[in-house]
């Protein structure tokens, strides 16, 4: 019985059917009641989504240049491989695919990911892919589909991605990596909240993580220490203008930094019926990469991008209040990232919640 098998198995025999088809949420007392939508959830309502079920077979092999530098050496023992905090338990890591337009705002459970990744996507947007291993918050999302830069980003966790389906040749590519895939035919995983489609799909991650296979990244996907701090450049505030209608700010507080978009609080809910909170990360790191087609185009003819995430490129990582410039490294999509200083010499992210910034190479990131 494949990993997929053994999850699905799980989570139909652990399901929560909780009422008939309904889009409605029923709250009694402090315990919120989330009804689905039934048995058998439909194909992903994403533009580009073209199947929701794990495609068999395939492997893809990874472009990009051997770069010398990169590691593959194992996780230390005891530390959050995502986070660089201490840790005890057996993962695995779970990534879920997160939709960020003004529709899927205020996010559920994001606060709680150990790590994030931001790209673009066609239309000037961007999606987030949360990491989660600390912390499994009951409810997650909105969900939305795999992406291309999705295969290279993940397999160095050895994660399970939770989406709402994806292209078969991203499918491919993801099961290429060692990724395992988890969408709406993997049983009741999904509910559905009061929200304009396709941004009402939330995961119950704390029914599915227990039928997840255990197991942790086998190598270090990103280099952590815990180190007094980084010396650098001045920088409480930080502007990534991704687009003409979407700029991304962080502004340190003094402890952390926290997210405006568009010059507005971003803001999050920790659970369903909480009030909305600042959204912030102890680091943010802006990874440069080379942008290009994916080779197919959204529901509006818009080409859908990806990025080059193996090879090495600038990086700026901002912790503190502070700035280091310097270079990521990864020679192969099974390593994992290696960061240097303008000196050549390596250079460690403290630890704490880490939101990964993926943008164009020549974009101009402003920071003061």
């Amino acid at each position: 019985m494949s990993r997929i098998d053994t999850i699905r198995e799980f989570v139909t025999r652990n399901r929560v059917a909780v009422g008939a088809a309904s889009l409605a949420v029923v709250v009694v007392a402090t315990v919120i009641v989330l009804v689905t939508a039934g048995d058998e959830p439909g194909p992903s309502t994403d533009p580009v989504a073209t199947t929701s079920t794990a495609v068999a077979g395939g492997t893809t092999q990874a472009a990009g240049p051997t770069v010398p530098g990169t590691t593959s050496a194992p996780p230390v023992s005891g530390v959050n491989p995502l986070s660089g905090q201490p840790f005890e338990g057996s993962g695995p890591v779970v990534a879920v695919k997160l939709d960020n337009t003004p529709d899927a705002r205020p996010h559920i459970g994001l606060a709680a990911a150990d790590l994030v990744f931001e790209a673009p996507v066609e239309g000037g947007l961007t999606r987030f892919t949360a990491l989660y291993l600390s912390e499994l918050p009951a409810l997650v999302g909105p969900v939305r589909s795999a992406r291309p830069v999705d295969a290279d980003l993940l397999a160095p966790f050895a994660p399970v991605l939770v989406s709402t389906g994806g292209q078969q040749s991203v499918y491919r590519q993801l099961q290429g990596a060692g990724v395992d895939l988890v969408d709406q035919t993997s049983g009741d995983l999904f509910q559905t909240l009061e929200r304009p489609a396709p941004v009402n799909l939330f995961l119950s991650l704390e029914i599915a993580a227990p039928g997840f296979p255990p197991r942790l990244p086998p190598v270090e996907a990103l280099p952590f220490a815990d180190v007094p701090g980084l010396e650098g450049t001045a920088a409480e505030t930080v502007i990534i203008p991704f687009s003409a209608t979407s700029t991304v700010e962080w502004r340190y507080d003094g402890t952390s930094y926290q997210r405006f978009d568009n010059d507005q609080p971003f803001q999050v809910l920790p659970t369903f019926d909480a009030a909305p909170e600042p959204y912030a990360v102890d680091t943010v790191l802006v990874q440069f990469a080379a942008q290009r087609s994916a080779g197919y185009t959204d529901s509006a003819g818009a080409d859908v991008p990806t990025f080059d995430v193996i090879g090495f490129g600038r990086v700026l990582v901002f912790h503190g209040g502070r700035m280091v410039e310097g270079e990521w490294r990864r020679g192969a999509q099974e390593d994992g990232t290696a960061l240097v200083d303008a000196a050549g010499n390596p250079l460690r992210i403290p630890p704490g919640r880490l939101l990964v910034e993926i943008v164009p190479r020549n974009l101009a990131v402003e920071f003061r």
